[in-house]
């Protein structure tokens, strides 16, 4: 499979032909038959996030997009960014609460990062005027993963990575443009009742001409170059800095 926005429609399509209901983190149950919950992590670009929802929109499948609060790509205060995720609301998508563990101190008891999953969430929460009912880990601790949380049952804060999601249904992900399993053939051979499909909306695009460290390197630049944009509103002549680096 390739990360082209057509091979992401033919994807769905076949998930459709084997009969899996697509659904949403916020829509999981008991299910008689084959479910595969689509979710897609919001590492970088929220208007890449739209161009993949508006795909899903399009077949009438609802996924969850799980979204940042510590970004140093993103800020979803700002007009674009806000309104890429109103976008998604208004295609009916889950929007749910990806947390980068990075963003706090080493030696954060459990207990402290589950505060600060709180206070994410209900600035998230405050920013959409939507209800969170579920999250993420970015870049987590190896001894968070598959494994149940009880102070989020608690508060009744579906966890992505919970042994209900994580060993219960079979996982699969796109992480660094790679998928490490053989996705297409899974949903072929209707292997698996059970799925949870992640991928990341920056690696896709409609031609597929640039492998993931060339995409990385591209919007690191692109961050640059809204920085220089703004440094030389404030200190004319700060572009030529941007110009010399290309």
């Amino acid at each position: 499979m390739d990360f082209t926005f057509s091979d992401y429609r033919k994807l769905l399509g076949t998930l459709q032909e084997k009969a899996f209901l697509p659904i949403r983190f916020c829509d999981t149950g008991d299910y008689s038959g084959r479910v595969a919950i689509i979710r897609h992590d919001v590492d970088m670009s929220p208007q890449k996030a739209v161009d993949i929802g508006s795909i899903e929109s399009e077949t009438g499948i609802k996924s969850t997009f799980f979204v940042l609060l510590s970004s140093r790509y993103y800020n979803l205060v700002s007009g674009e960014n806000r309104e890429a995720v109103k976008e998604l609301i208004r295609q009916g998508h889950e929007i749910g609460l990806h947390f980068d563990v990075t963003n706090y101190d080493e030696d954060y008891s459990l207990d402290e990062l589950c505060d600060a999953i709180k206070r994410e969430r209900l600035l998230l929460e405050s920013l959409f005027d939507i209800q969170v009912r579920s999250m993420s880990w970015h870049i987590p601790k190896r001894e968070l993963i598959g494994v149940n949380i009880p102070a989020l049952d608690e508060i009744g804060l579906l966890n992505a990575y919970d042994p209900e999601f994580y060993n219960g249904y079979k996982y699969v992900s796109d992480s660094m443009m790679r998928w490490r399993e053989p996705i297409d053939e899974y949903l072929e051979k209707a292997a698996y009742e059970k799925m949870q499909i992640l991928t990341h909306p920056i690696w896709y695009s409609f031609k597929q001409n640039k492998k993931d460290l060339e995409i990385l390197k591209a919007h690191h630049f692109g961050e640059i170059k809204k920085d220089c944009i703004y440094l030389d509103a404030i200190r004319p002549g700060y572009k030529d800095i941007l110009e010399l680096s290309e």
